[in-house]
Protein backbone atom coordinates (compact mmCIF):
# COMPACT_ATOMS: atom_id res chain seq x y z
CA UNK A 1 0.00 0.00 0.00
CA UNK A 2 1.52 3.30 -1.26
CA UNK A 3 2.12 6.10 1.38
CA UNK A 4 0.34 9.76 0.78
CA UNK A 5 3.76 11.13 -0.41
CA UNK A 6 4.14 8.37 -2.98
CA UNK A 7 0.68 8.70 -3.95
CA UNK A 8 1.31 12.85 -4.63
CA UNK A 9 4.37 11.75 -6.49
CA UNK A 10 3.23 9.77 -9.04
CA UNK A 11 -0.11 11.71 -9.62
CA UNK A 12 2.09 14.70 -10.29
CA UNK A 13 4.00 13.00 -12.82
CA UNK A 14 0.78 11.31 -14.49
CA UNK A 15 0.04 15.03 -15.32
CA UNK A 16 3.22 16.32 -16.25
CA UNK A 17 3.28 15.53 -19.76
CA UNK A 18 -0.61 17.06 -20.02
CA UNK A 19 0.79 20.47 -18.55
CA UNK A 20 3.34 20.57 -20.80
CA UNK A 21 0.76 19.83 -23.75
CA UNK A 22 -1.57 22.68 -22.69
CA UNK A 23 1.58 25.42 -21.69
CA UNK A 24 3.31 24.48 -25.18
CA UNK A 25 3.25 27.96 -27.58
CA UNK A 26 0.86 27.44 -30.19
CA UNK A 27 1.59 28.49 -34.04
CA UNK A 28 0.30 32.07 -34.98
CA UNK A 29 -3.03 31.56 -36.69
CA UNK A 30 -2.22 32.76 -40.68
CA UNK A 31 -4.87 35.13 -41.71
CA UNK A 32 -5.53 35.29 -45.48
CA UNK A 33 -6.72 39.12 -46.62
CA UNK A 34 -7.17 39.68 -50.18
CA UNK A 35 -4.27 41.66 -52.29
CA UNK A 36 -5.96 45.16 -53.06
CA UNK A 37 -6.35 45.59 -56.93
CA UNK A 38 -3.96 48.21 -58.48
CA UNK A 39 -5.55 51.91 -58.81
CA UNK A 40 -6.21 52.00 -62.58
CA UNK A 41 -4.24 55.00 -64.41
CA UNK A 42 -6.73 57.55 -65.68
CA UNK A 43 -6.32 57.76 -69.64
CA UNK A 44 -5.16 60.69 -70.51
CA UNK A 45 -6.96 60.48 -73.81
CA UNK A 46 -10.24 59.44 -72.76
CA UNK A 47 -12.68 61.92 -73.52
CA UNK A 48 -16.74 62.11 -71.98
CA UNK A 49 -19.47 60.57 -74.31
CA UNK A 50 -21.21 64.49 -75.01
CA UNK A 51 -18.18 65.13 -77.03
CA UNK A 52 -17.57 62.38 -78.92
CA UNK A 53 -18.35 63.21 -82.70
CA UNK A 54 -18.53 67.17 -82.38
CA UNK A 55 -16.94 69.78 -83.53
CA UNK A 56 -15.39 72.01 -80.45
CA UNK A 57 -13.78 75.65 -80.06
CA UNK A 58 -13.73 76.18 -76.62
CA UNK A 59 -15.50 74.40 -73.66
CA UNK A 60 -18.00 76.35 -71.43
CA UNK A 61 -16.74 76.39 -67.61
CA UNK A 62 -18.33 77.40 -64.77
CA UNK A 63 -18.02 81.11 -63.86
CA UNK A 64 -14.54 81.52 -61.79
CA UNK A 65 -13.31 78.29 -63.14
CA UNK A 66 -10.02 79.80 -64.92
CA UNK A 67 -8.51 76.86 -67.42
CA UNK A 68 -6.96 77.35 -70.11
CA UNK A 69 -5.83 74.62 -72.77
CA UNK A 70 -2.52 74.78 -74.90
CA UNK A 71 -2.11 72.72 -78.33
CA UNK A 72 1.00 71.93 -80.73
CA UNK A 73 0.59 71.27 -84.14
CA UNK A 74 2.31 69.71 -87.11
CA UNK A 75 4.78 67.62 -84.54
CA UNK A 76 6.70 65.50 -83.55
CA UNK A 77 10.03 67.76 -84.52
CA UNK A 78 13.55 66.68 -83.59
CA UNK A 79 14.47 70.14 -82.11
CA UNK A 80 11.45 72.07 -80.96
CA UNK A 81 9.39 69.57 -79.61
CA UNK A 82 11.92 68.54 -77.05
CA UNK A 83 12.26 71.84 -76.11
CA UNK A 84 8.87 72.65 -75.56
CA UNK A 85 8.60 69.49 -73.82
CA UNK A 86 11.45 70.86 -71.39
CA UNK A 87 9.82 74.53 -70.93
CA UNK A 88 6.20 72.86 -70.32
CA UNK A 89 8.05 69.82 -67.48
CA UNK A 90 10.03 73.22 -65.62
CA UNK A 91 6.62 74.43 -65.23
CA UNK A 92 4.81 71.90 -64.38
CA UNK A 93 2.31 72.02 -67.37
CA UNK A 94 0.63 69.43 -69.20
CA UNK A 95 -0.37 70.26 -73.18
CA UNK A 96 -2.02 68.53 -76.21
CA UNK A 97 0.07 67.70 -79.33
CA UNK A 98 -1.72 67.05 -82.63
CA UNK A 99 0.81 64.92 -84.94
CA UNK A 100 1.00 64.55 -88.59
CA UNK A 101 0.78 60.55 -88.92
CA UNK A 102 3.73 60.21 -91.47
CA UNK A 103 6.33 62.65 -89.40
CA UNK A 104 4.93 60.27 -85.91
CA UNK A 105 6.14 57.43 -88.66
CA UNK A 106 9.45 58.70 -88.76
CA UNK A 107 9.84 59.89 -85.44
CA UNK A 108 8.63 57.54 -83.66
CA UNK A 109 11.17 58.27 -80.26
CA UNK A 110 9.84 61.84 -79.69
CA UNK A 111 6.26 60.65 -79.91
CA UNK A 112 6.71 58.58 -77.23
CA UNK A 113 8.30 60.73 -75.06
CA UNK A 114 5.44 63.06 -75.55
CA UNK A 115 2.72 60.55 -73.94
CA UNK A 116 5.98 60.01 -71.17
CA UNK A 117 5.45 62.99 -70.25
CA UNK A 118 1.88 62.66 -69.49
CA UNK A 119 0.60 65.39 -72.21
CA UNK A 120 -1.96 63.98 -74.48
CA UNK A 121 -2.23 63.21 -78.18
CA UNK A 122 -4.00 63.67 -80.91
CA UNK A 123 -4.15 63.31 -84.38
CA UNK A 124 -3.27 66.16 -87.72
CA UNK A 125 -3.83 63.76 -90.60
CA UNK A 126 -1.42 61.71 -92.60
CA UNK A 127 -0.23 64.18 -94.50
CA UNK A 128 -1.36 67.81 -93.86
CA UNK A 129 -2.99 68.26 -97.23
CA UNK A 130 -5.52 70.84 -97.87
CA UNK A 131 -7.51 68.77 -100.67
CA UNK A 132 -6.45 64.98 -99.51
CA UNK A 133 -6.88 62.58 -102.36
CA UNK A 134 -8.18 60.06 -99.73
CA UNK A 135 -9.72 61.39 -96.52
CA UNK A 136 -10.76 57.97 -94.92
CA UNK A 137 -6.68 56.90 -95.83
CA UNK A 138 -5.49 60.12 -93.66
CA UNK A 139 -7.57 59.61 -90.65
CA UNK A 140 -7.15 55.88 -90.71
CA UNK A 141 -3.17 55.62 -91.43
CA UNK A 142 -2.66 58.21 -88.45
CA UNK A 143 -5.04 56.23 -85.94
CA UNK A 144 -2.45 52.90 -86.99
CA UNK A 145 1.05 55.29 -86.52
CA UNK A 146 -0.50 56.60 -83.27
CA UNK A 147 -1.47 53.04 -81.73
CA UNK A 148 1.55 51.89 -82.79
CA UNK A 149 3.19 54.59 -80.00
CA UNK A 150 0.54 52.97 -77.62
CA UNK A 151 -2.16 55.77 -77.88
CA UNK A 152 -5.72 54.92 -78.70
CA UNK A 153 -6.67 58.38 -80.73
CA UNK A 154 -10.04 60.12 -79.91
CA UNK A 155 -9.23 63.49 -80.88
CA UNK A 156 -8.37 64.97 -84.21
CA UNK A 157 -7.81 68.71 -85.45
CA UNK A 158 -8.28 69.36 -89.02
CA UNK A 159 -5.27 70.85 -91.25
CA UNK A 160 -5.41 74.38 -91.77
CA UNK A 161 -8.80 74.20 -89.88
CA UNK A 162 -10.86 72.99 -92.92
CA UNK A 163 -14.24 71.02 -92.12
CA UNK A 164 -15.32 70.24 -95.80
CA UNK A 165 -12.57 68.66 -97.34
CA UNK A 166 -14.11 65.03 -96.12
CA UNK A 167 -11.23 64.65 -93.47
CA UNK A 168 -13.54 66.23 -89.90
CA UNK A 169 -16.25 64.34 -91.69
CA UNK A 170 -14.71 60.95 -91.56
CA UNK A 171 -13.45 61.92 -87.90
CA UNK A 172 -16.55 62.61 -86.42
CA UNK A 173 -18.21 59.57 -88.37
CA UNK A 174 -15.10 57.55 -85.95
CA UNK A 175 -17.02 59.57 -82.71
CA UNK A 176 -13.81 61.41 -82.37
CA UNK A 177 -13.96 65.23 -80.94
CA UNK A 178 -12.81 67.82 -83.55
CA UNK A 179 -11.22 70.87 -82.58
CA UNK A 180 -10.05 74.21 -83.89
CA UNK A 181 -9.33 77.04 -81.57
CA UNK A 182 -10.28 80.23 -79.79
CA UNK A 183 -7.08 81.73 -79.49
CA UNK A 184 -4.68 82.28 -82.68
CA UNK A 185 -0.71 82.59 -82.11
CA UNK A 186 -0.34 83.32 -85.67
CA UNK A 187 3.27 81.77 -84.94
CA UNK A 188 3.07 80.20 -88.39
CA UNK A 189 3.74 83.94 -89.76
CA UNK A 190 7.29 84.08 -87.76
CA UNK A 191 5.96 87.27 -86.58
CA UNK A 192 8.39 86.86 -83.59
CA UNK A 193 8.50 86.12 -80.15
CA UNK A 194 6.39 88.88 -78.31
CA UNK A 195 3.89 89.01 -80.84
CA UNK A 196 3.47 85.36 -80.20
CA UNK A 197 3.27 85.75 -76.83
CA UNK A 198 0.82 88.96 -76.55
CA UNK A 199 -1.43 86.93 -79.30
CA UNK A 200 -1.97 84.65 -76.97
CA UNK A 201 -2.49 86.42 -73.69
CA UNK A 202 -4.76 88.44 -75.51
CA UNK A 203 -7.43 85.99 -76.38
CA UNK A 204 -7.07 83.88 -73.46
CA UNK A 205 -10.33 83.05 -71.63
CA UNK A 206 -11.76 80.38 -69.35
CA UNK A 207 -12.20 77.10 -71.58
CA UNK A 208 -10.36 78.65 -74.60
CA UNK A 209 -7.97 76.52 -76.35
CA UNK A 210 -4.80 78.36 -77.87
CA UNK A 211 -3.20 77.29 -81.89
CA UNK A 212 0.58 76.87 -81.79
CA UNK A 213 3.12 74.75 -83.69
CA UNK A 214 5.94 72.50 -82.31
CA UNK A 215 6.79 71.44 -86.12
CA UNK A 216 6.66 72.06 -90.18
CA UNK A 217 9.07 74.28 -90.21
CA UNK A 218 11.16 76.76 -87.68
CA UNK A 219 10.06 77.31 -84.26
CA UNK A 220 12.34 79.24 -82.62
CA UNK A 221 9.81 82.29 -82.04
CA UNK A 222 7.48 79.57 -80.46
CA UNK A 223 10.11 77.87 -78.05
CA UNK A 224 10.93 81.78 -76.93
CA UNK A 225 7.44 83.17 -76.44
CA UNK A 226 6.43 79.57 -74.21
CA UNK A 227 8.32 81.11 -70.95
CA UNK A 228 6.01 84.73 -70.95
CA UNK A 229 3.20 82.45 -71.99
CA UNK A 230 2.80 80.57 -68.95
CA UNK A 231 4.24 82.68 -66.37
CA UNK A 232 1.75 85.32 -67.57
CA UNK A 233 -1.11 82.81 -67.59
CA UNK A 234 -0.86 82.08 -64.02
CA UNK A 235 -0.22 85.36 -62.50
CA UNK A 236 -3.72 85.84 -64.03
CA UNK A 237 -4.92 82.99 -62.12
CA UNK A 238 -5.35 80.30 -65.18
CA UNK A 239 -4.73 76.55 -64.84
CA UNK A 240 -2.95 75.22 -68.48
CA UNK A 241 -4.19 71.35 -68.56
CA UNK A 242 -4.92 69.13 -71.63
CA UNK A 243 -7.81 68.92 -74.00
CA UNK A 244 -9.79 65.92 -72.21
CA UNK A 245 -9.31 67.27 -69.04
CA UNK A 246 -11.08 70.55 -70.35
CA UNK A 247 -13.55 68.49 -71.65
CA UNK A 248 -14.03 66.92 -68.26
CA UNK A 249 -14.85 70.63 -66.79
CA UNK A 250 -17.64 71.47 -68.82
CA UNK A 251 -20.59 73.41 -67.45
CA UNK A 252 -24.11 73.59 -68.36
CA UNK A 253 -25.70 76.84 -66.54
CA UNK A 254 -28.98 75.98 -64.47
CA UNK A 255 -32.00 77.75 -66.37
CA UNK A 256 -32.72 80.98 -64.97
CA UNK A 257 -36.70 80.70 -63.62
CA UNK A 258 -39.30 82.61 -65.33
CA UNK A 259 -40.57 85.64 -63.68
CA UNK A 260 -44.17 85.16 -62.91
CA UNK A 261 -46.46 87.90 -65.33
CA UNK A 262 -49.54 89.75 -63.18
CA UNK A 263 -52.50 88.79 -64.61
CA UNK A 264 -54.08 92.38 -66.16
CA UNK A 265 -56.93 93.72 -64.88
CA UNK A 266 -60.37 93.16 -66.48
CA UNK A 267 -62.17 95.36 -67.67
CA UNK A 268 -65.61 95.71 -67.14
CA UNK A 269 -68.19 94.13 -69.87
CA UNK A 270 -70.30 96.27 -72.38
CA UNK A 271 -74.18 96.55 -71.69
CA UNK A 272 -74.75 94.59 -74.65
CA UNK A 273 -76.40 91.09 -75.28
CA UNK A 274 -74.45 88.50 -77.26
CA UNK A 275 -76.14 86.14 -79.38
CA UNK A 276 -75.20 82.19 -79.75
CA UNK A 277 -72.69 82.49 -81.99
CA UNK A 278 -71.84 85.91 -82.39
CA UNK A 279 -68.45 87.31 -81.81
CA UNK A 280 -67.33 90.27 -80.60
CA UNK A 281 -66.89 92.15 -83.76
CA UNK A 282 -70.36 91.33 -85.25
CA UNK A 283 -71.99 92.38 -81.93
CA UNK A 284 -74.58 95.08 -81.89
CA UNK A 285 -72.99 98.49 -81.06
CA UNK A 286 -75.00 101.04 -78.79
CA UNK A 287 -77.52 103.19 -81.22
CA UNK A 288 -76.08 106.73 -81.54
CA UNK A 289 -78.72 109.75 -81.87
CA UNK A 290 -78.40 111.58 -84.99
CA UNK A 291 -78.71 115.09 -85.76
CA UNK A 292 -80.53 115.42 -89.18
CA UNK A 293 -80.95 119.10 -90.19
CA UNK A 294 -84.84 120.04 -91.04
CA UNK A 295 -85.29 120.38 -95.00
CA UNK A 296 -87.62 122.63 -96.37
CA UNK A 297 -91.31 121.58 -97.03
CA UNK A 298 -92.94 121.63 -100.83
CA UNK A 299 -95.28 124.90 -101.18
CA UNK A 300 -98.99 123.77 -100.42
CA UNK A 301 -101.63 124.27 -103.07
CA UNK A 302 -105.38 124.67 -102.35
CA UNK A 303 -107.69 122.47 -103.18
CA UNK A 304 -109.82 123.11 -106.75
CA UNK A 305 -113.56 122.81 -106.94
CA UNK A 306 -114.52 120.50 -110.17
CA UNK A 307 -117.22 121.03 -112.51
CA UNK A 308 -120.09 119.03 -112.41
CA UNK A 309 -121.14 117.16 -114.95
CA UNK A 310 -123.95 116.43 -117.16
CA UNK A 311 -125.10 113.51 -115.63
CA UNK A 312 -124.17 114.67 -112.14
CA UNK A 313 -120.92 112.84 -111.18
CA UNK A 314 -117.40 114.39 -110.20
CA UNK A 315 -114.92 114.68 -112.79
CA UNK A 316 -111.65 112.18 -112.23
CA UNK A 317 -109.52 114.92 -110.93
CA UNK A 318 -106.46 115.82 -113.46
CA UNK A 319 -102.62 116.81 -112.87
CA UNK A 320 -102.07 120.15 -111.61
CA UNK A 321 -100.58 122.81 -114.37
CA UNK A 322 -99.42 125.98 -113.50
CA UNK A 323 -101.95 127.58 -115.59
CA UNK A 324 -104.74 129.72 -113.65
CA UNK A 325 -108.12 127.45 -113.24
CA UNK A 326 -111.05 129.17 -114.71
CA UNK A 327 -114.36 128.16 -112.59
CA UNK A 328 -117.27 128.44 -114.87
CA UNK A 329 -120.24 130.45 -114.59
CA UNK A 330 -123.89 129.18 -114.04
CA UNK A 331 -125.88 128.88 -117.20
CA UNK A 332 -129.00 131.22 -116.84
CA UNK A 333 -131.98 130.92 -119.32
CA UNK A 334 -131.89 133.16 -122.17
CA UNK A 335 -134.85 135.64 -121.43
CA UNK A 336 -134.58 138.63 -123.55
CA UNK A 337 -133.95 142.28 -122.13
CA UNK A 338 -137.37 143.25 -123.25
CA UNK A 339 -139.47 140.77 -121.77
CA UNK A 340 -138.03 141.46 -118.16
Amino acid sequence: MLSGCQQASQTAALEAPALATLQKPQPPKIVVRPTPKPTPTPDPHKIPAWAQGRVLNDVPVKPGDKVFALTFDDGPWPVYTRQILRILKEHDVRATFFMVGSVVRAYPKIAREVKAAGHAIGSHSWSHASRPRNAVAEIQRTNLALREIGVRNTMFRPPYGLLKNGMARQALKEKQAVFIWSADSNDWRKPGARRIANSVLNQATPGGIALLHDGGGAREGTVAALPRILSKLKERGYRLVTLPELLSRRYIAPPKPRKSKKPAPKKAPMPTTFKPGMSQSNSPKPSVPQFRAPQPSAPTQKPTALPPTSIGRVASPKPASTQPVLTPEPIAAAVPTAAR
